[in-house]
């Protein structure tokens, strides 16, 4: 199960022998098998850690698709647009509107056979109720409201930028590719995964988040001085 990938101006032939060569010596052993997971949430579920401490820093999630789930690419456009610059909605409305937070963003966590769409942040203690909500708010309208095509269109070209950059050094090529043979049936080249975020429409990243986005999916952990999470529970259940 393992993968080597190479990139850069050396000549293939003599890549392949050099590998060969080397694992030749190797003595490799029979591949174990990798346990299933078992997801049994029915509600949502809140965890406090109590501490001392400045700021509440909490982690807000969605059980979500496995990384082979053919939506991902709708996710990606999703997440750019929500929590992943400092010109998506959670940055802009939680952050620099209502001054709730010192720092935020969502991201996605996929595996083979299960994953979690998340948003961290830090935020007010005295204002911790409220942030969790106003974020919940912001999910709530990818279900309710279609995205507009602006909108759209410049969370895209963000993920296409950020593709591009991210792939300037041979080591970061190496390993985009050693990933998608590892885990994808099929191999695709930067130019093929850009094709995939512009043919996402508003309508399926609606779609997405009414299927993900709702309260039996949805995790709460915080670290803070806050002993009582039964405010924040009923919260996460209030949450449509």
């Amino acid at each position: 199960n393992m993968i080597v990938a190479v990139a850069g101006g050396k000549n293939k032939t003599d890549w392949l022998q050099k590998i060969q060569e080397v694992f030749a010596k190797v003595n490799l052993k029979k591949q174990g098998s990798a346990k299933a997971i078992q997801e049994s949430q029915t509600k949502p579920q809140v965890l406090l850690w109590p501490k001392k401490t400045d700021q509440a820093h909490l982690a807000l999630a969605f059980r979500s698709i496995p990384r082979t789930d053919k939506r991902r690419p709708i996710l990606k456009v999703l997440n750019n647009l929500l929590g992943e610059n400092m010109s998506s909605r959670l940055f802009t409305e939680v952050r620099e509107k209502r001054g709730l937070a010192y720092y935020i963003s969502s991201e996605m966590a996929d595996f083979q056979d299960c994953g979690v769409f998340g948003v961290s942040a830090g935020v007010d203690l005295a204002r911790s109720e409220e942030a969790v909500k106003v974020i919940l708010e912001e999910f709530s309208k990818l279900k309710t409201t279609l995205v507009d095509e602006e909108e759209l269109s410049r969370a895209k070209e963000n993920l296409k930028g950020k593709l591009y950059l991210s792939l300037e050094e041979s080591f970061a090529v190496a390993d985009f590719l050693a990933e998608q043979a590892l885990f994808w049936e099929e191999i695709d080249d930067p130019d093929t995964l850009v094709k995939k975020y512009q043919a996402v429409t508003a309508q399926e990243i609606q779609k997405i988040a009414q299927e993900f986005f709702v309260s039996k999916n949805l995790n709460l952990a915080m670290i803070t001085p806050e002993k009582n999470d039964n405010k924040f529970r009923k919260i996460l259940e209030r949450f449509s």
